[in-house]
């Protein structure tokens, strides 16, 4: 209970009151909701950051990313070392992390099979360039 004095007319008036409203009891359990809630949405938030930084930092997973989407047409196949080397150039000087970062964006944004078309479309782009690249060294070869 709480006692409070009110002056009405120079007369003091005590009064004895219920200290806790129920408006305030509801408060509180909504506040105690929300800070739950925070807690939660923290908590997942730090887990997807960590999620992204390792999907980004990390070499064999960003090669594992692009690789998931060039295998679906057999593009790549484990076996060859060569097409593991041209995976390997296409990822780390190509794409960079950059480029698998906006894959992954494309993936989650765009959905599975667009990403599949983007990252195919730039395999195959990567691959022209490279054969071109390499016609242009044999002719100068012959040259000297």
């Amino acid at each position: 209970m709480c006692d409070f004095e009110v002056r009405v007319l120079g007369n003091k008036h005590r009064h004895t009151v219920q200290c806790v409203l129920m408006i305030n009891m509801f408060n509180e359990k909504v506040y105690v909701f929300l800070w739950f809630w925070l807690v939660i949405v923290g908590i997942a938030t730090f887990l997807n950051l960590v999620n992204w930084i390792r999907k980004l930092m990390f070499r064999s997973a960003r090669r594992a990313h692009i690789k998931s989407y060039l295998q679906v047409e057999n593009n790549v196949s484990d076996d060859d070392s060569r097409s593991s080397q041209v995976l390997d150039k296409f990822v780390d000087y190509k794409l960079k992390s950059d480029g698998v970062f906006i894959t992954h964006l494309i993936d989650n944004n765009g959905g599975s099979v667009f990403s599949h078309d983007v990252i195919v479309d730039m395999w195959d782009r990567f691959l022209q360039e490279e054969e071109s690249r390499s016609q242009k060294k044999s002719t100068e070869f012959r040259e000297l």
